[in-house]
């Protein structure tokens, strides 16, 4: 009885809120609990004992004031059928009896107390205090859920700062974020390859950069950063900065990967500055310009560089502080539009250039470049400070070099006339140097005769025409006798035109120069004459311009000539090939005549003395063919165009005749249209052979469209000649549109290559057999993977012709593998992704080799926490980070090393020498192909601190007691030998009241000695 007493105050003064249950699940009634519950729960023993515990479905436990457990309906039922203890979940509780209404974390622990037979007699409860531990979980979740929230805004900040992540496997194939995407304008989902990106690449330069910088990331796995300059497949251009390293494991490349940034609008600032900058530095160390300041609400300059005297012809003090000066300056039909631009932009207070025309102090025109500030003070417009430039040769050249492109443009057509030609290219120059007049004089029979001109006056072309050739016969006859240039600055005073300067003067023209134009023979051909109505000498520019025109006309002249007679010939020269047996006919547009050569006679089957005529023609057509023959030739004669046609005649004698027809329009110098010239040829028998072929080679067709193989074959130039039905019905063509296509264009563009020396090497040893798996494009853009024999045919003398394919599908055997690889692929992402996990971990970890203790890895929470750098902790053990006399530690740990999971607190040693608890959780990884243990160490020395600090706080009352404590520990010795005694041995119902009488007994004697306690601590 004294034992019981004893145990039952240990029971009541046990610190750790405990309950005694009975009852037959679910019904379980509370029987007893001990001071620590009631000070908890705030409730008196009379209200609580004999209440239900629990009530199926009851999920709120309202009305009872105990701590309600979520999962205790599981674990009451575990207790009562698995006979087991049963821990519950934490749940949160706040006690009423406290002084702040803080929430509690406390987890039940369900221990069933058996009778003899095994069945439970009665269940205790205790409640452990896992708040500070379930603060600390919270802790973490919310690190975690601002981990995630980070890695959020950063995905968001890089779409905001156009910042995409990329990465390239080893098989030189890229991932690409949606960010990178969208910079490079490519659909997402793209397959990208290195070949791909190459493509993007603007410049040589970038693409050679590119290369250097790959071949180092892939051999040496270096760091780089630089900007390249790209075209989007849309078209845009584009710099993206990208910065990356190439990853090597065991010196075999694995990955390179980084980020690309777009640039653009940095880039072009850049381009801008840089612009800007060198407008500046041409403004102070350029020579020939004009700087200039003046007032910007009335233009007076008020200040001007002396250049302007050498440039324009006015000196410094002629400009400066003359009102309306700029009036004089500017040419006189761009003088309203240019100042009122200037006073939008000075009111916009906008910086500008423009190029403009300035007249000189001698009158003459030239072209000036200005840029000008508007400066500003007190935020009010007040000086304008530029530089004006003399473009004026730059500009002539820049218009001569356009109105010759127009010239070459015009020489290229072969519908424009040498006449037309030749007038807009002398209207050219005479827009570009306006005091000139052009002219040129055509050569024949030792004659002058007029060819172009555009601004001569009528009268004085009339004079000239047919002017003899001869010395002193003006500049152009003199010109063209002597082959060469001839200079005339004053033609009222120069003996070479003492014959013609009464009609020259009377036309006002006081000067005239000439060049001959010569053939390639160095014959001349005509003659370039400039003629100006001042007296004047060319100066060293017009020089230039004079031979240019010239070596650009001989150009086109003759580029004319050969062009007329090219045409002939290859005309001439197509009706020698391929009529062997022709008839010819001519009608002449102007007498209306037609006239048909011996040959077209007897092709028709006609007497040669019958008169041809264009209705004698007609009844010769086939009847079925004479509508559409005579639309044809309507045509012809409407569009002048070459004509090529087929057409059926009826022979008095042969019957039906198959006829070939050529047509062509001829015209004169003058481009008018005189002539058409027509031939025909009998091909009656070869149509016939031909039909006999065409038949042949159907059935020849069907018999290889019957086939389930691919069957095509391919010219030299890679064009598709023959394609049979299974090939075209699975990649979704169209007979119509392969014949004649480009063959390569469904290859896919990694295999073109190996493709082409295949055929390289078939076309070098026909009828051998070559063998290659390849990837093509269907219509659809889907992929189909294909096994294919290559096979050079040859022609009856043995020499190449074309390349035959034969082919099958391998589709589903590609996708298997495929699928094989990417599980594989799969799986390194997995890991790639662990290891991610690992180093981005705010926790503490590492893994270590089991069996040397080695550091094979550690994140950067270990760093931070240990103090140790990264390269310093790969060289350590597990023991480097033990103190000393706890090193014999990690014996007993690692002969556990086999266990799946291993947890623990331990004593670790920082760098700085001061010692930390460490909650451990160990676990086995594969690494690096082998076992090693995984480590997560988190730091709970501050948590025991606070755990010590409640400790401290009841050392007087343990100081109180220790002296009668020693008494407990019979009775509870006890207690705990009978409860194991019922728990671990079978025994009959004798043996168990004895126990049970004995465990009471001892209950009394601990009751007695608390109550003792009690006493003691109560006069205290």
């Amino acid at each position: 009885m004294e034992n019981a007493e004893q145990y039952y105050r240990i029971f009541e003064l046990s610190p750790v809120p405990t309950m005694i249950l009975s009852g037959v699940y679910p019904r379980i009634f509370i029987k007893e609990v001990n001071k620590a519950y009631l000070a908890l729960t705030g409730e008196v023993r009379e209200q609580v004992a004999d209440n239900l515990v629990f009530v199926p479905g009851n999920l709120t436990n309202s009305g009872y004031r105990i701590p309600y457990f979520s999962s205790q309906n599981s674990s009451f039922e575990r207790v009562y059928t698995e006979k087991i203890a049963v821990k519950t979940q934490s749940e949160k509780f706040i006690p009423p009896a406290a002084i702040e209404p803080k929430a509690v974390c406390y987890e039940a622990t369900d221990t069933p107390v058996l009778t003899g037979d095994g069945e439970v007699d009665f269940v205790i409860r205790t409640l452990q205090d896992v708040t500070a531990f379930v603060e600390a979980l919270e802790r973490e979740e919310e690190k975690e859920s601002q981990f995630e929230e980070q890695r959020w805004l950063s995905q968001e900040a890089q779409k905001v700062a156009k910042i995409g992540r990329w990465e390239m496997d080893k098989n030189n194939r890229f991932t690409w974020s949606d960010v990178h995407y969208e910079i490079m304008e490519v659909e997402p989902g793209t397959e990208i390859t290195v070949d791909f990106g190459v493509t993007l690449l603007k410049t040589q330069e970038d693409r050679d950069t590119f290369e250097e910088l790959y071949k180092k990331a892939i051999t040496t796995g270096e760091y780089f950063n630089v900007d390249l300059n790209i075209l989007t497949p849309k078209g845009s251009e584009r710099w993206i900065r990208y910065t990356g390293r190439g990853e090597l494991k065991d010196g075999e490349f694995v990955r390179m990967y980084g980020i690309g940034q777009d640039i653009t609008d940095q880039k072009r600032t850049e381009l801008q500055l840089r612009y800007s900058q060198d407008q500046i530095e041409t403004l102070i160390q350029t020579v020939d310009g004009i700087v200039f300041e003046s007032d910007a609400q009335t233009l007076e300059f008020l200040f001007v560089s002396e250049q302007i005297e050498d440039l324009l012809g006015y000196s410094p003090e002629e400009c400066v502080h003359q009102p309306g000066f700029i009036d004089r300056l500017l040419f006189p039909d761009d003088r309203e539009e240019i100042l009122k631009m200037s006073f939008q932009r000075i009111q916009t207070q906008t910086n500008y250039t423009g190029d403009y025309r300035v007249l000189r102090k001698d009158g003459s025109v030239v072209w000036m470049n200005v840029s000008i500030s508007v400066i500003r003070e007190n935020d009010t417009p007040r000086w304008l400070r530029g530089l004006m430039i003399d473009i004026t040769a730059a500009k002539r050249i820049s218009e001569l070099e356009h109105v010759e492109k127009k010239v070459l443009e015009l020489n290229a057509s072969p519908f424009e006339d040498t006449v037309t030609l030749l007038k807009s290219y002398l209207q050219g120059l005479e827009s570009i140097f306006p005091e000139m007049i052009c002219a040129i004089m055509r050569v024949k029979r030792g004659h002058l005769y007029n060819w172009a001109s555009v601004s001569l006056p009528p009268e004085y072309e009339k004079r000239i025409d047919q002017l003899p050739i001869a010395d002193n016969m003006g500049s152009c006859g003199t010109a063209a006798y002597t082959n060469s240039k001839v200079i005339v600055s004053d033609i009222a005073n120069d003996p070479r035109w003492a014959q013609h300067k009464d009609f020259a003067l009377r036309s006002k023209l006081l000067s005239c120069w000439s060049q001959p134009i010569t053939n390639v023979d160095g014959g001349v051909i005509a003659t370039l004459a400039m003629y100006y109505k001042t007296v004047k000498s060319p100066t060293q520019e017009e020089i230039k311009v004079i031979d240019r025109t010239v070596h650009l006309l001989q150009v086109i002249l003759q580029d004319r000539r050969n062009r007329e007679l090219l045409e002939e010939a290859n005309f001439l020269m197509r009706q020698s090939q391929e009529l062997a047996h022709f008839g010819s006919v001519q009608f002449d547009l102007e007498t209306r005549q037609l006239s048909w050569s011996r040959e077209l006679y007897h092709i028709f089957g006609l007497p040669e003395d019958v008169e041809p005529t264009i209705d004698l023609y007609q009844n010769c057509l086939h009847p079925e063919d004479k509508d559409q023959v005579l639309a044809n030739i309507k045509r012809f004669l409407r569009t002048k165009e070459d004509y090529v046609g087929e057409e059926r005649i009826i022979h008095p004698e042969l019957g039906v005749r198959y006829l070939k027809t050529w047509g062509r329009v001829r015209a004169n110098e003058a481009g008018e249209f005189t002539k058409v010239i027509a031939a025909y040829m009998d091909i009656t028998e070869s149509k016939k052979i031909q039909e006999k072929l065409l038949m042949s080679e159907g059935r020849l067709r069907s018999l290889v469209d019957s086939q389930t193989n691919y069957v095509i074959r391919v010219d030299f130039n890679e064009q598709y000649t023959y394609a049979n039905k299974k090939y075209i019905e699975d990649f979704g063509l169209e007979s119509s549109e392969t014949l004649g296509a480009n063959a390569m264009s469904s290859i896919l563009p990694s295999y073109r290559s190996q493709v082409e020396d295949i055929c390289k090497k078939a076309i070098e040893n026909p009828n051998e057999i070559y063998e290659l798996e390849i990837e093509k494009y269907t219509k659809s853009g889907s992929i189909k993977h294909s096994f294919w024999h290559f096979i050079c045919l040859t022609n009856l003398k043995g020499e190449p012709t074309e390349i035959q394919c034969i082919g099958i599908d391998i589709s589903d055997r590609k996708k298997a593998e495929d699928e094989r690889e990417r599980k594989s692929l799969e799986l390194l992402e997995s890991e790639r992704r662990y290891s991610d996990l690992f180093h981005l971990s705010p926790q503490p970890m590492w893994v270590y080799d089991p069996d040397t203790l080695h550091f094979l890895d550690v994140n950067n929470a270990a760093i931070q926490q240990y103090g140790y750098p990264r390269n310093q902790f790969l060289l350590m053990t597990m023991r480097d980070i033990k103190p000393l006399r706890r090193v014999p530690e990690l014996d007993d740990i690692n002969r556990k090393k086999q266990q799946a999971f291993f947890g623990g607190m331990v004593t670790h040693r920082l760098r700085s020498g001061e010692l930390i608890q460490v909650d451990m959780k160990r676990s086995m990884i594969p690494f690096n192909g082998k076992m090693a243990h995984l480590v997560l160490a988190i730091n709970i020395t501050d948590r025991l601190e606070y755990m010590k600090a409640l400790e401290v706080q009841n050392e007087r009352l343990k100081e109180i007691a220790w002296i009668q404590l020693h008494v407990v520990r019979a009775p509870l010795a006890r207690i705990m030998e009978h409860i194991e005694a019922l728990e671990s041995y079978e025994s009959d119902q004798t043996d168990r009241s004895l126990l049970l009488k004995g465990i009471l007994s001892s209950a009394h004697d601990l009751d007695a000695v608390i109550k003792d306690i009690v006493r003691k601590a109560e006069q205290i």
